[in-house]
């Protein structure tokens, strides 16, 4: 039976409200706390006019803030449409205008985009009822657009059920476990990211967010990996030689 993916965390947050969900370089949110800044977030989209089926952009730093955005979207019947922040704006112009968002979430109250109203995180965080939608495990979960090496960037859309269908074979295939620490270090406009944001976050992980500008530093990966026991991550192919021989040393080390 297919679940959509808000599903599948309002589940997990009901049975671990207190472990730590998401862990960003300068704050935490519990499962709990992760649900009711989500739950505001979609409540605030609702009562502004989203509907399922629209699409929403979010171009934030990453950070809990960008993790509640994006379970906020989806939890509005949604689908999400990640941006990078400090993104080519032309790119960015071209992805909206093809993409068509109902909004763009941002934190920059400067930010501007000539075909489509931003909405400030801060102003979605707060209390707001979150009415019922008639959403279908058959809605969009997200819209990602490829890096257009061949020609302009192309949209992919997944289903929620597509992902939950993804994620249950990974977990029959790993028998994952309450216990599990993952990290995200994959650009949240790169396909591997929303596995590394929902093998955690829907199955009751803690989900770390390394600070982005040490991410491709190979002694500072090792040392978070190791200092926060990470045992579920991604790690590009370029970074894995320098990685491991850096894991290794902390290992000797210790």
């Amino acid at each position: 039976m297919f679940k959509r993916i808000d599903k599948l965390f309002d589940e997990v947050a009901a049975s671990i409200p207190d472990k730590d969900a998401v862990i960003d370089y300068e704050s935490r949110l519990s499962y709990r706390e992760l649900k009711i800044i989500s739950d505001n977030i979609a409540g605030n989209l609702i009562n502004s006019g989203v509907a399922v089926s629209d699409i929403i952009g979010i171009s934030l730093p990453r950070s809990v803030n960008y993790i509640a955005a994006i379970l906020g979207v989806i939890k509005s019947g949604a689908a999400y449409l990640p941006l990078i922040a400090n993104q080519n704006i032309a790119r960015t112009e071209y992805i909206l205008k093809d993409a068509q968002p109902k909004f763009v979430i941002t934190e920059d109250e400067k930010l501007k985009f000539s075909s489509v109203e931003i909405k400030i995180i801060n102003s979605l965080i707060y209390e707001s009822p979150r009415h019922e939608i008639q959403a279908r495990d058959s809605d969009l979960i997200y819209v990602l657009y490829t890096s257009g090496s061949t020609g302009q960037p192309k949209g992919v859309m997944i289903e929620h059920r597509n992902i939950h269908t993804f994620l249950t074979a990974y977990e029959n295939l790993t028998g994952f476990g309450q216990q599990q620490n993952g990290m995200t270090i994959c650009p949240f406009t790169f396909d591997v990211s929303v596995w590394e944001i929902f093998s955690m976050l829907c199955f009751g992980g803690t989900l770390f967010i390394p600070d982005e500008k040490e991410i491709l530093d190979e002694k500072y990966l090792a040392g978070f990996i190791s200092k926060n026991k990470i045992s579920n991550l991604y790690i590009p192919p370029s970074l894995i030689e320098k990685l491991t021989n850096e894991l290794r040393r902390n290992q000797v080390n210790h």
